[in-house]
């Protein structure tokens, strides 16, 4: 859990950009990152909890209710449903769903600017 705490003190904003899964450990990275920008395939849950663990590990527990709010939180830790690129947009987990085609480069403006 330490990287998801040294993401945060590092003095360079962190861009992360997203497709597919990103689950369990994969979802802490992405909640860590200061702009987050991902495809329409894109798809994050607490996955720990599906196997019995606890949804609080990796920093999950203290990123995600600051990102969600409180109700959001809980429902995605205790329950390890997904939250699709669309909600995640909805509720401003992410800056941008953006096609494939122009992730990285909507990466690199962000970058830029």
């Amino acid at each position: 859990a330490e990287v998801y705490q040294r993401m945060r003190r590092c003095p360079q904003p962190i861009i992360c950009l997203a497709h597919g899964p990103a689950t369990g450990g994969g979802f802490a990275f992405l909640l860590a990152s200061d702009v987050k920008i991902v495809t329409p395939d894109c798809k994050m849950n607490v996955a720990m909890v599906k196997i019995g663990l606890t949804g609080c590990d990796v920093g999950i527990s203290y990123f995600l209710p600051r990102a969600v709010g409180p109700s959001v939180a809980a429902e995605l830790m205790m329950t390890g449903r997904f939250l699709t690129a669309e909600r995640a947009g909805r509720l401003g987990v992410v800056s941008a769903v953006v096609p494939w085609e122009s992730l990285e480069a909507t990466g690199r403006g962000f970058a830029e600017d």
